[in-house]
């Protein structure tokens, strides 16, 4: 499903959107952007607590795009969540287009001036898969996640109810981002 059609992704994202609203255990497979974007803004959305995210640099299509920043938004509305990133390279100043990216809206999020977005930089390391490959992830709550195991064609699986897998995911993260003392803040990239 290198380049799905319109129709594709319309019974995907039904699909999708279906399963997640109703939290179902079903392992969904994730092929490019279009997918990507999907499945993200289906987690966002249905997340009620914390979001743990660990990325490249978080400025690309995907996460610069209205409706993954509109999803995202969606989740930061709601009272006490907390959004925890980790990302393996911070983007230099001029990279960044603040009035059209995540950065700009997690920058300008009441969220963000609550103390309840934590950026932090890996500094060049990234999470590895037991191959040594690169991998970056997202979890939702104690229970969704995505993890994408090859970061150039972003294809990832999926799932909305997997409590076992999502909490390795977290334990690995919340090991990692317990031990990078320095916060990055957003404003320097303004």
């Amino acid at each position: 499903m290198n380049n799905p059609t319109q129709n594709d992704l319309t019974l995907y994202a039904e699909n999708v959107r279906d399963k997640a609203a109703r939290k179902e255990d079903y392992l969904f497979h994730n092929e490019g952007n279009a997918h990507a974007k999907i499945i993200l803004e289906n987690l966002f959305i249905n997340a009620d607590n914390h979001i743990r995210m660990a990325a490249n640099t978080l400025n690309n299509e995907v996460v610069n795009s209205r409706e993954y920043r509109d999803a995202m938004s969606v989740f930061l509305d709601k009272d006490n969540t907390r959004l925890d990133i980790i990302i393996t390279r911070i983007p230099g100043k001029g990279e960044v287009n603040m009035d059209d990216s995540l950065y700009g809206m997690l920058l300008n999020h009441r969220a963000y001036a609550d103390g309840r977005i934590t950026v932090k930089s890996g500094d060049g390391k990234s999470f590895r898969d037991k191959d040594g490959e690169r991998v970056n992830f997202c979890t939702g709550d104690d229970m969704m996640f995505r993890l994408e195991d090859n970061i150039e064609a972003r294809t990832a699986v999926a799932n909305f109810n997997d409590p076992d897998t999502t909490h390795a995911l977290i334990i690995m993260f919340d090991r990692v981002f317990g031990n990078i003392e320095k916060k990055f803040n957003l404003n320097d990239l303004a």
